[in-house]
């Protein structure tokens, strides 16, 4: 429950501190076009060990983390006219657990060049995709 109460304490402090971030930009450079890119994908709700070692109740408890603060970003997004690029949503069926051709993310494991946790090139081009798609290219 400690680290429950913290997670709340942070995600709650989180929102102020992008308001002050996009306050200010919008300050600065009222003509910015501001793009907040949303995080997750990385895992399935179930895990698929070794790539994930989530499993169960952990790996929904990442996945309700990751909704969570993406709506903290989404909501902030929103209060300053920032726009918003959901990345976990179109990223279903690419996570750590998907074909590794189909891979945007690493899990717990690696591949190649790219870094456990991180995205894969394939899961780049397509979030680039994304904040293209959402801006208009």
């Amino acid at each position: 429950p400690v680290v429950l109460q913290e997670i709340d304490q942070r995600l709650g402090q989180l929102g102020p501190v992008l308001d002050g971030v996009l306050g200010a930009i919008t300050q600065r450079s009222p003509l910015a076009v501001v793009v907040l890119v949303g995080h997750g994908g990385y895992f399935d709700h179930q895990g698929c060990f070794p790539d994930s070692n989530l499993h169960g109740a952990d790996a929904a408890f990442v996945q309700d983390f990751f909704v969570r603060f993406d709506s903290v970003l989404r909501d902030s997004a929103v209060r300053h006219g920032a726009t918003f690029v959901d990345v976990a949503g179109p990223a279903v069926g690419h996570d750590a657990c998907a074909p590794i051709a189909e891979r945007w993310f690493t899990g717990s494991m690696t591949f190649g060049p790219t870094p456990f946790l991180h995205p894969t090139p394939l899961g780049s081009a397509a979030m680039a995709g994304l904040v293209l798609d959402a801006i208009g290219r």
